[in-house]
This record gives structure tokens, C-alpha cells and sequence, in this order.
């Protein structure tokens, strides 16, 4: 079965690598937590890609927001990462007064091996 996966930042990741995603939160304004986007590991290169509160510490060795991040965001405690196979991979952006960029990702369900590597 194949799922859109669509997030607010770059990540040019070649069709047929296998990603890990990891679902995370971030905190609301009064109380409890909402889904926010992800954070993608390239299982081949090790590239990272995330949002821009990703903090610089993160590698894909190292993925434990909750140590560099204070309370703002965290891994949905929940859900479980989940590794892919990127079928198509289209990186779009809008200049101008409305500047905006994004990915919007095909996956398919990768069979292969432990989420981290």
C-alpha cells in the first residue's frame, strides 16, 4: 500500500532509498500534544531531514529529541519509527511574498531490517 507523505521542508531523497520516518509532536499553546512533521533518516547516506526546530545535535545515530529539545517537541510515544521505500519524490517551492518550500513523498512499506541502523 502506498502513502503520501507530505512535509514542510526539503528533503530530496532519491527514488528507491529506503527512509525511516519518525512521527513527531510538539506541545500546544494551552496543554496536550498535536502531530507536527516528521523526521526522515536516509537509512543509506545517514542524511537527516527536519523541520527547522530540528535541533543540530540529531544525527541518524542520535535521534532522542526529548535530550537537546525542552519540552517544546518530542517522538510521538506512540508510534513507533517506520522504514519505506521512497516510489516518487517531488521537492516544490513558491518564491515571492508567500515563499514557501516542501516535499511531497511516496512510500511504500520496506520489508528490511531494524528501524536505526
Amino acid at each position: 500500500m502506498t502513502t503520501t507523505l507530505k512535509v514542510p521542508f526539503l528533503a530530496p531523497i532519491a527514488v528507491g532509498t529506503e527512509i525511516v520516518v519518525v512521527a513527531m509532536e510538539e506541545a500546544g499553546i494551552f496543554s496536550g500534544w498535536s502531530a507536527c512533521a516528521p523526521i526522515l533518516v536516509d537509512r543509506t547516506t545517514g542524511v537527516v531531514y527536519g523541520a527547522f526546530w530540528v535541533p543540530e545535535e540529531i544525527h541518524a545515530g542520535d535521534l532522542d529529541v526529548d535530550k537537546y529539545v525542552e519540552g517544546s517537541y518530542r517522538s510521538a510515544p506512540d508510534v513507533e519509527p517506520a522504514v519505506y521505500r521512497v516510489a516518487s519524490c517531488l521537492v516544490r517551492s513558491q518564491g515571492g511574498d508567500h515563499a514557501s518550500v516542501g516535499t511531497v513523498l511516496r512510500l511504500e512499506p520496506a520489508s528490511g531490517g531494524p528501524a536505526y541502523r
